[in-house]
């Protein structure tokens, strides 16, 4: 936030989320608690279920690296996904 030409910073309890304006924006609200991005966080935990489901089908023949990049893809596209929706709400 800017005032008269400086840099502020805001207090924790003022950072309240912009899309829900239910409680304060950081990161476990964003990432597991905000309505707005509901569908996306399902799809994403779907995402991490099914993956686990498969190692386990397959007797964990994928290694752990393969695993935690899928999960990691899982995560980026989850993340484009909210930031997407940000935008179009705040715009």
């Amino acid at each position: 936030m800017r005032v008269r030409g400086k840099e502020m910073r805001l207090q924790r309890n003022q950072r309240i989320c912009e899309v829900c304006f239910r409680e304060v924006e950081d990161e476990t609200h964003v990432l597991l608690k905000c309505l707005a991005y509901k569908a996306a966080r399902a799809k994403l935990l779907g995402a991490a279920g099914v993956a686990a489901v498969q190692a386990a089908e397959q007797g964990g023949k994928h290694s752990k690296a393969e695993r935690k990049l899928e999960g990691q893809k899982s995560t980026m596209e989850f993340l484009r996904v909210m930031m997407r929706k940000r935008k179009q709400i705040l715009e």
